[in-house]
């Protein structure tokens, strides 16, 4: 079965036995080494502030995409991507780069898989049939199109009939990865998306009753 990993979000703060964590818009003491130990963990990663935080500090963090959330929409600041939340900031912070610079504030995700908790943006879950099982994202390759009609309910592969009948003719099943335990009975028993995610065994038809 496949597993999506969610994006890790890591929170840093700074306080003092009281809780304090800053003054009059400036951080209430000096750690020698301290900033730079902040520059090391966060370099090259997307980095979450509010505006307050932001005009204290001045400027856009060098190395890592600035994500500033605001309430204010007429905000604006050179080398930041503007957030109006922190449900907006997290969505621009699993975005690359290089869609950002096109002008996208979402992407569009895609998975067989179950996806607990918030994807941050515009998911579409639970494709049945799943890729391990041979379904149609297992036959995708890169750059092919997929469109997606919402009004419709339609999801469709752009893929002519040719080439998805080259590529289910070239797919192999990926090697078992449990042969006993849980694993072996989730991959053997679960049901796909469409039937349930559900036990087979459970089914009042399955197998024989007792006695």
């Amino acid at each position: 079965m496949t597993k999506v990993l969610e994006p890790v979000v890591a929170m840093m703060i700074a306080m003092d036995r009281n809780k304090l964590v800053g003054r009059g818009g400036q951080m209430p003491w000096h750690i020698p080494g301290e900033m730079a130990y902040f520059k090391s963990v966060t370099m090259g990663k997307p980095i979450i502030m509010g505006r307050k935080t932001y005009d204290s500090i001045g400027r856009p963090l060098p190395g890592r995409p600035n994500i500033v959330a605001t309430r204010n929409s007429d905000w604006t600041a050179d080398c930041v991507h503007v957030a109006t939340g922190l449900d907006d900031a997290l969505t621009k912070a699993t975005i690359p780069k290089a869609l950002i610079k096109q002008g996208h504030r979402d992407i569009l995700r895609l998975s067989d898989a179950r996806m607990p908790g918030t994807p941050y943006g515009a998911c579409v879950l639970h494709l049945a049939p799943e890729s391990y099982i041979g379904g149609p994202l297992a036959l995708l390759k890169t750059g092919d199109i997929i469109r997606l009609d919402l009004p419709a309910r339609k999801l469709d592969m752009l893929v002519d009939e040719e080439e998805m009948t080259r590529c289910r003719a070239a797919w192999t099943p990926p090697a078992p990865r449990f042969a006993r335990g849980w694993g072996w009975m989730y991959s053997r028993h679960v049901t796909q998306a469409d039937k349930g995610c559900d036990f087979d065994f459970l089914e009042p038809d399955f197998g024989k009753t007792a006695g």
